[in-house]
C-alpha cells in the first residue's frame, strides 16, 4: 500500500475481523479498502472480543489493506479508546505501509496506548511474547 487512496483497480472486498489469539492477546485483521462505515459496524465485534480478553496486547495486521478513507481514522479512534478503557497496554501493528503506521501511531498517541510497528506476523508474535506451537 503506497498511500491512503484506493487504487484504480476494482476495490477488493473490505473486512475487519477480531479474535482472541491467546490469553490477554487480541488479534484484528483488516483488508481491502477500509471506510468509516465498516469500522463503525465492526466495533461491537471488537468490544465483544475485549469482553472475553480485557487488557493486555492488541495485534493489528493490515498486510492486505488496499487503502483507507481518512474518515476511518476518526472511527479508529473509538477502537483505540475502547481498548485503552478496558485496560489495554500495547498495540503491535503489522504493516510495511508508512501511511498506515503513521495513522496507527497517531491513534495510539491520542488514546495513550503504546504502538509498536513490525513488518510481519511472526515478528508480532515474538514481540507479544507468544511462542509458536507445533501441532
Amino acid at each position: 500500500m503506497r498511500d491512503v487512496a484506493p487504487s484504480s483497480n476494482p476495490r477488493s472486498r473490505a473486512f475487519i475481523t477480531t479474535t482472541v489469539l491467546a490469553n490477554g492477546v487480541l488479534f484484528t485483521q483488516m483488508g481491502g479498502y477500509i471506510d468509516a462505515e465498516l469500522c463503525n459496524r465492526q466495533l461491537p465485534e471488537f468490544r465483544a472480543a475485549l469482553d472475553q480478553q480485557p487488557g493486555g496486547i492488541w495485534i493489528i495486521e493490515v498486510e492486505r489493506l488496499a487503502g483507507f478513507d481518512p474518515k476511518a481514522v476518526k472511527s479508529g479512534a473509538a477502537w483505540f479508546a475502547t481498548f485503552k478503557a478496558i485496560g489495554g497496554q500495547r498495540v503491535i501493528y503489522v504493516s510495511r505501509s508508512a501511511a498506515a503506521r503513521m495513522a496507527a501511531q497517531a491513534l495510539g498517541f491520542g488514546a495513550g496506548v503504546k504502538v509498536v510497528c513490525v513488518d510481519g506476523f511472526e515478528q508480532a508474535r515474538e514481540t507479544a511474547g507468544l511462542t509458536r506451537q507445533i501441532a
